[in-house]
């Protein structure tokens, strides 16, 4: 315990002082420890985005484009925390054919454009252009393809009335 002038403080009180140093010295520690600590937290419960890969007919390993935009959208919000560099990282991580082609590109004229922009030009190439016509058709003539579980014509047919009432069409 301090008391008058002269007398020691309580143990490690010192200690504290000369682990410090001066009190620049602790926000630089401080600093240290931040810069360390960043790509731990940033890896903590990763969740890796879905594939996509641009080519017209999604396989296996893509999926149609509003679906995984959805999903994009989701996961920078998620990741919103992190660096705008591992972002874009973590985007392009995700990307296979003609989008990787076109993010590679765009990178390479732009190095520090936002992920949020990235996906803003992914939307411009592979957004959905069809027009309220074009999307009721597809509903109206949609069938189940030979192969296709009744769920997933369900599925596929449910995301063709979903664009169609959001231009309107039914």
């Amino acid at each position: 315990m301090a008391g008058a002038s002269g007398e020691a403080g309580a143990p490690g009180e010192e200690e504290a002082v000369d682990l410090a140093g001066a009190p620049g010295e602790a926000g630089a520690w401080n600093q240290q420890w931040n810069q360390a600590l960043q790509p731990m937290l940033e890896n903590l419960a990763y969740q890796e985005l879905r594939a996509f890969s641009g080519t017209e007919e999604p396989g296996r390993e893509g999926e149609s484009f509003e679906s995984w935009l959805d999903h994009a959208n989701d996961m920078l919000y998620l990741w919103r925390h992190i660096s705008e560099r591992e972002r874009r990282r973590r985007l392009v991580e995700s990307l296979g054919g003609p989008a990787l082609d076109l993010m590679c590109d765009l990178l390479d004229e732009n190095p520090d454009i936002t992920a949020q922009d990235c996906l803003a030009a992914l939307v411009q190439v592979f957004g959905n252009k069809d027009t309220q016509m074009t999307s009721r058709l597809k509903f109206m003539t949609c069938v189940q393809r030979p192969q296709e579980t009744l769920y997933a014509y369900v599925m596929r047919l449910e995301g063709l009335l979903q664009l169609a009432m959001e231009k309107g069409a039914v």
